[in-house]
Formats: C-alpha cells, sequence, structure tokens
C-alpha cells in the first residue's frame, strides 16, 4: 500500500512538472510567432533588437534540446518562421520599402 501511494504522488509530480514545461514551451513558441508577426513591420532599428530575442529563445532551445526537454518539431518551424520574417523584412528595407506586412487602419 506505501509503495503504491508512493507511485501515484511519483506520478502525480511528473505530470505537474510535465504540464508546467508543456506552458513553458507553449509560451516561447507563442513568442517566436509574436516575433515574426512584428518584425514584418519593423523599422531597421527594431530588427536587431527582434533578432537578438531570436537568439535568446534559440539559445534556450538548444539547451532544451540538450536535456531532452524540449519539442524539436514545433521549435525548428516556430524559429525558421521568426528566422523567415526578419530576414523578409531586413530586404524589404533594403529595397526601400515601408514594411512587407500591410498596415491595418484603425
Amino acid at each position: 500500500m506505501v509503495l503504491s501511494m508512493a507511485g501515484s504522488a511519483i506520478a502525480l509530480l511528473v505530470g505537474r512538472l510535465n504540464r508546467k514545461k508543456s506552458e513553458s514551451d507553449l509560451r516561447q513558441i507563442d513568442r517566436l510567432i509574436e516575433l515574426a508577426d512584428k518584425a514584418l513591420a519593423a523599422q531597421a532599428s527594431e530588427l536587431k533588437a527582434l533578432e537578438e530575442e531570436l537568439n535568446r529563445i534559440i539559445a534556450w532551445f538548444v539547451k532544451g534540446q540538450a536535456s531532452g526537454t524540449a519539442d524539436s518539431t514545433a521549435f525548428s518551424i516556430a524559429i525558421s518562421h521568426a528566422r523567415h520574417a526578419i530576414e523578409k523584412q531586413r530586404e524589404a528595407l533594403r529595397q526601400g520599402q515601408t514594411g512587407s506586412m500591410p498596415q491595418q487602419e484603425p
């Protein structure tokens, strides 16, 4: 009976830790998508800050991969999306366009 209770407690703890990890992963993926959206309308000075944040998230992801805790498929797609948006906007700015994402009217 004691072993059964200990096993249940361990299962509960593992489940809670996995849920927290999943929530953290989802927050980072959401942030990568936000970075991509912001990048498509950013000015050149803003792109550097967005790219620095992207690099911090990539470093966080790589550390998670090393410890076996990150979902590689979702992060790989989100990282590629954000990186592509930053490069797309950087190229648009080089060509003298004000932004590659249409501005919404109030």
